[in-house]
């Protein structure tokens, strides 16, 4: 099973999403609703939605004072169901604060944060990237990262990537 969980209003859409589990998180519930995309659970202190889209869907309603985000809490939730791969869209506009916290998430379970332009996501082991006609970069995150490039413009062997990279 694929969790995709709507934060937000994403500019990405969700692809087939009728055969997920669609978690949408305070202002996703408004979004996914207006896209006609089935909410399976909604999350959320709700501080940012009209809470008229709430009815009739199956609600976990938060604390807005608390120590996590709303959509740090939905991940959670996720996870419980032990999905092969959680999508999340919409975590990438409006706020910096969120947007880096977004970031961080990515470290509980095999996540990608999806926008209009990117696909953001860490890797722990080695991997190809196939299509190389777009734009692709690399971070350092943690540990010591060794990074081999073939086929790219500027291709590399065996290289120590450091956080100044």
């Amino acid at each position: 099973m694929i969790v995709k969980i709507i934060a937000g209003a994403p500019h990405a859409f969700l692809d087939d999403h009728d055969h997920d589990y669609v978690i949408a998180v305070d202002y996703g519930v408004e979004h996914a609703i207006k896209n006609n995309i089935k909410i399976d659970l909604a999350i959320g202190d709700f501080d940012s939605v009209d809470r008229s889209y709430l009815d009739g869907l199956n609600v976990q309603e938060l604390n807005p004072v608390k120590d996590q985000t709303d959509l740090y809490i939905a991940v959670l939730e996720a996870i419980k169901l032990s999905p092969t791969k959680i999508y999340i869209y919409g975590a990438t506009n409006g706020r910096f604060d969120h947007y880096y916290a977004n970031i961080h998430i990515l470290d509980l379970y095999d996540i990608e944060i999806i926008d209009e332009v990117n696909r953001i996501y860490l890797k722990a082991e080695d991997f190809v990237v196939e299509n190389q006609k777009e734009y692709v970069s690399f971070f350092y995150y943690s540990g010591q990262p060794r990074i081999s490039l073939e086929g790219f413009k500027y291709p590399l062997d065996n290289y120590t990537l450091n956080y100044t990279d």
